[in-house]
């Protein structure tokens, strides 16, 4: 039988055969700290932030319609008054935003030669380095009104400094003039 004997600080440990021996208060300490050290580690590993992605943002409808509006079209990001009084669309009532604490997100059609045409945020999602805003246009279906329309829609979401990435979720063929 080997003894090995071994002193630090309070700690004396002795190996017998490849066993640890210790006393039976230093036991109950190591087992107060492994009990411990265990839930906080648990917590620290499993709080993966990953697993809340995606979060979905609720929009609040500004306006939508189909009138021919200035700063013609594409989808925009809008975060201070001067650049939406830029963009506004006709009979515009959403000059009451608060940039402070919201950005507009605003998708505009192409001219379409024909009414019935519109364009739909469906949903924005927030990933962990962007915001995806998922868009459909619906075409008319029978009978339209002739003349040329412009859809569009305009809401507004909670402030982020995240890319936005507007995917169509639809293809829709670009029809010329």
């Amino acid at each position: 039988m080997r003894l090995y004997g071994g002193m630090c600080d309070e700690w004396k440990i002795i190996v017998v055969r490849r066993r640890l021996i210790m006393p039976v208060r230093q036991k109950k300490n190591i087992l107060l700290c492994i009990l411990t050290v265990l839930p906080v580690f648990t917590v620290i590993t499993s709080c993966d932030m990953s697993d809340t992605y995606p979060i979905t943002i609720k929009p609040v409808l500004i306006e939508e319609g189909q009138y021919v509006c200035r700063g013609g079209t594409g989808n925009f990001v809008i975060k201070t008054q001067a650049e939406f009084d830029s963009l506004i669309c006709l009979y515009s009532t959403g000059k009451n935003i608060n940039f402070g604490t919201h950005q507009v997100i605003a998708v505009i059609d192409i001219a379409r030669p024909s009414g019935g045409w519109s364009i739909n945020i469906t949903s924005i999602k927030e990933y962990s380095d962007d915001i995806v805003v998922s868009i459909y246009i619906k075409a008319p279906k029978g009978p339209a009104t002739d003349g040329f329309t412009r859809p569009y829609q305009i809401v507004k979401i909670p402030v982020t400094e995240k890319d936005v990435v507007f995917k169509y979720i639809n293809s829709i063929p670009n029809i010329p003039l």
